[in-house]
């Protein structure tokens, strides 16, 4: 099971996102797309987002959904938004934050260089926050009794 307060706490020591590579292929696909026996172990993908403009933002919506980018890797959404309640600290309501969940690392670094993300979705993105995004190893996140 995976600890999402672990995620969240690592996701406010983020400095920057990090330029991506040219596009790869997830190990034992011919497309690119789905992850073989060798993609078995999980990462979490951590947005977040300050100054975030919801309404500039919806066409960036729209894009992942209707090209279904995330779904076509491997990857599913685990918490999109808005914080259900703030525990402690303050929330700004310019904040957001996104986690998904991919099989591997390959696929989600397979989703994020795609062709489709880099040119159907992302320019939607351009002028919508400050976004910080980073990889986790989502087996490290596992509790012991898990296996």
């Amino acid at each position: 099971m995976i600890r999402l307060p672990l995620i969240i706490a690592a996701c406010a020591a983020f400095a920057a996102c990090q330029t991506v590579q040219p596009a790869q292929p997830v190990p034992g696909s011919a497309e690119g797309t789905d992850a073989d026996a060798s993609c078995t172990s999980p990462v979490v993908l951590v947005i977040l987002v300050e100054n975030f403009d919801r309404e500039s933002a919806a066409p960036y919506a729209e894009a992942l959904r209707e090209t279904n980018v995330v779904a076509d890797h491997g990857g599913r959404y685990l918490s999109v938004g808005r914080p259900l309640h703030v525990l402690e600290g303050v929330w700004p309501d310019a904040r957001a934050f996104v986690l998904e969940t991919y099989p591997c690392e390959a696929a989600a670094l397979q989703m994020w260089r795609s062709e489709t993300y880099q040119t159907r979705v992302k320019p939607f993105r351009q002028g919508t926050g400050d976004y910080t995004v980073a990889l986790f190893d989502a087996a490290a996140l596992k509790d012991e009794g898990d296996g």
